[in-house]
């Protein structure tokens, strides 16, 4: 199954949403849902790296 890019908010919920179906039952390595299982949280990964980036400098 295709993985898209996350663009949207409305995007980010369908996806954390669909992914929480593999959090009760985790996918078998080399298996088609692992690879969707992991397609899904890297789009979820770079969308909030995107949208809600954090400071890497300290405070001080």
């Amino acid at each position: 199954m295709l993985v898209e890019p996350i663009t949207s908010e409305h995007q980010y919920d369908r996806a954390l949403a669909e992914i929480e179906q593999y959090f009760d039952k985790e996918p078998a390595p080399g298996t088609p849902e692992a690879e969707h299982f992991d397609a899904l949280h890297a789009a979820i990964e770079v969308y909030e790296a995107t949208r809600w980036p954090i400071n890497a400098r300290g405070s001080g």
